[in-house]
């Protein structure tokens, strides 16, 4: 969208933008498409996205955060090589469309001035020497910052630059950049923190309680480990990080996980929860697809799946004839969706442009729908379906709006106003 700098009523110059917007000219605009991930251009007025580097097709699949050089026609991005494999800096001219390799990095890039580019390495900040007429770097790094935000699953980080090399940054909260694992009480309490399990992204906790199953980011890729509360072993579940092994949810028994995994195409994989045995290949799409819920009767799973022309959509697996048909596709991106314990609700997100709104609704879709306050993201169900949590708005985490109900977990009127921490997020309990 674009305003005025003294203030009017905002103007949407295109749809499906996401990610850094940059300057191409004082007329044009490039940023990430969210629905093809790869960068496009637009006039600054309004108007239909065009790609830009559409001879790269081949050997990229995503392209993000655009950075122009100074003075030219050139843009740097953060580019993924189709198939999996190291991330890199490209740069190439809009106006030919080709782009061309710079440097092996998990970081975005930002030009300080001409003769510097800006990217993160070991979580600090670096200036890498660059040539501007060559477009090649040059020389070694040098550290500008031993601290700085980046988030590295998408490669952003928090800083920037002006064209006469002024640096502007965000120092990274705590000791480095990544995570570990924690075990809070409902109250807030520090139950138990796992300080030697690193970067472990999307945990799902066992029925039971007892074990938790994790995805490790290692490269832009990593592998499904497992971890055991009560020795605090940590085991290897896949072995495989160049396919992305995550998103790992559990069966109602704790028997079996489904899980994502990128190989020539995106799959959802099955595999015996004890590691015994090989996997079995559920349902494989061309885009990213990620289980999210598993219902406990044992018969369908949800899960999400990128596409195209609409965004995120919610698909259904049914174990019982062994086929994935879709359940919500709609223009909006509709994803995060969860079971409520009977398996006769799902709740979930739909995103667009400029909103986040959760729904219940029947599963199947037809008999019943609800919307809960705007502001809230990623339901969950208490396994007894007297609560349903999700994350909320740090400026709206008090309004929650509905509650759900033991044990048909039917919504109905009423508010609470539980809230506690979850990373940087609030996260909002709806109760009785």
């Amino acid at each position: 969208m674009r305003v005025a700098v003294d203030g009017c009523t905002p103007e949407t110059i295109a749809e499906q933008a996401t990610g850094r917007l940059a300057w191409i000219s004082e007329p044009e605009l490039t940023f990430e498409h969210a629905e093809t991930r790869r960068l496009h251009r637009v006039p600054a007025a309004g108007g239909t996205p065009q790609p830009i580097f559409t001879s790269d097709a081949d050997t990229t699949d995503r392209q993000s955060w655009p950075a122009m050089l100074p003075g030219s026609d050139y843009v740097l991005f953060l580019s993924r090589p189709t198939g999996g494999g190291p991330w890199e800096l490209r740069i190439g001219s809009v106006a030919a469309g080709t782009s061309r390799s710079v440097v092996r990095s998990d970081s975005m890039g930002v030009f300080a001035g001409h003769g510097a580019l800006l990217l993160v390495r070991n979580d600090a900040l670096f200036a890498q020497p660059f040539d501007s007429e060559r477009l090649e770097i040059t020389g070694d790094p040098v550290r500008v910052s031993a601290s700085v935000s980046f988030n590295a699953q998408n490669g952003r980080g928090a800083f920037d630059a002006s064209s006469d090399g002024t640096v502007v940054l965000r120092p990274a909260a705590g000791v480095g950049s990544g995570w570990n694992l924690r075990v809070l009480s409902r109250n807030d309490d520090l139950v138990r923190a796992f300080e030697d399990v690193t970067q472990p992204l999307g945990p799902a906790l066992s029925p039971d309680g007892t074990r938790v199953a994790f995805h490790r980011l290692e490269d832009r890729g990593g592998d499904l480990w497992m971890l055991d509360f009560a020795s605090s072993v940590q085991t290897r579940f896949t072995f495989d990080r160049a396919q992305e092994n995550a998103s790992p949810v559990w069966s109602p028994d704790g028997k079996r996980l489904v899980y994502r995994a990128r190989r020539a195409n995106w799959v959802l994989v099955e595999k015996s929860a004890d590691g015994v045995g090989g996997e079995t290949p559920l349902a494989e799409f061309p885009h990213p697809a990620s289980p999210m819920s598993w219902s406990a009767d044992g018969t369908h799973l949800l899960f999400m799946v990128a596409d195209p022309s609409t965004g995120w959509d919610i698909w259904q697996y049914s174990f019982v004839d062994r086929k994935a048909t879709p359940l919500l596709n709609a223009r909006e991106n509709d994803g995060f969706a969860q079971f409520s314990p009977d398996g006769r609700w799902f709740a979930y997100v739909v995103t667009t442009a400029s909103t986040v709104q959760s729904f219940v609704e029947s599963f199947p879709p037809g008999t019943g729908k609800w919307q809960v306050p705007a502001g809230t993201m990623y339901p969950r169900c208490a396994p007894t379906g007297a609560s349903c949590s999700c994350c909320a708005s740090r400026r709206n985490p008090m309004d929650l709006g509905p509650r759900w109900r033991s044990p048909s977990v039917r919504p109905g009127p009423g508010s609470s106003s539980v809230r506690r921490a979850a990373c940087s997020m609030h996260l909002a309990s709806m109760e009785l």
